[in-house]
């Protein structure tokens, strides 16, 4: 059998400052999930993180509890999730005078 699979792009060229959330992404069908983050370009950016959350309505979150580093450099950085639930997002706060330029995707896994 082959596993069905879907690449969603979460923030494409997305400045994130202060607090940020990245789109939601439904994902009732898969079991699994890998989530990626590609920092294009940073400023006063040392270390940081965005906070995988879930969702039952992609309306009302709660963390899940897994955590994606932000590299400060171009680069980029994933986390596996698994027994997620319905919905997938990414949220996080960035020190004061920070600002990173971003592409977040998740990769779902039947």
């Amino acid at each position: 059998m082959v596993r069905r699979s879907h690449t969603y792009v979460l923030a494409l060229n997305e400045l994130w400052s202060g607090e940020f959330e990245s789109e939601p992404y439904e994902v009732s069908w898969a079991g699994e999930a890998l989530i990626f983050v590609r920092t294009l370009w940073s400023e006063g950016l040392e270390t940081a993180q965005a906070r995988v959350q879930i969702s039952p309505d992609g309306v009302h979150w709660c963390d899940e509890g897994s955590i994606v580093e932000l590299v400060p450099a171009p680069g980029m950085t994933f986390q596996r999730v698994d027994r997620f639930g319905g919905w997938l997002r990414l949220a996080g706060t960035l020190p004061a005078g920070a600002s990173v330029k971003a592409i977040a995707y998740v990769v779902a896994k039947e």
